[in-house]
């Protein structure tokens, strides 16, 4: 097994993982997917809360 291949089935074992905690509605699943999305998610409550400012 090459190192892309192991990557894969690491890739499809954590995929398999966050479905079934998410289909169970484990509140530990939103965790891990927000962990997951990083800095770079978008937050939909402060992007609500902006203030835009017409120029």
């Amino acid at each position: 097994m090459s190192t892309r291949e192991a990557g894969v089935a690491l890739a499809a074992l954590l995929d398999a993982l966050i479905l079934v905690l998410t289909a169970t509605g484990d509140p530990r699943a939103m965790l891990l997917i927000n962990w997951l999305k990083g800095s770079c998610g978008v937050d939909p409550v402060a992007d609500r809360n902006q203030i835009t400012v017409p120029a």
